[in-house]
């Protein structure tokens, strides 16, 4: 999908976590997608520097 959409963004919704975040979508985190994932629980783990999540 990435290669094919060439997508600057991705919304997530539902649960993620560092781990599983990057199982699902490294390959569009290492082509240099947005990745967004708004009212996630990952948000609590991060610091305001962080690579996900609405900043």
């Amino acid at each position: 999908m990435v290669d094919a959409i060439e997508p600057t963004a991705i919304l997530v919704y539902g649960f993620v976590t560092e781990s599983n975040i990057e199982e699902m979508l490294g390959y569009a985190m290492e082509k240099g997608v947005r990745i967004v994932a708004p009212h996630s629980k990952i948000d609590r783990y991060k610091e305001d520097g962080a690579v996900y999540g609405i900043r």
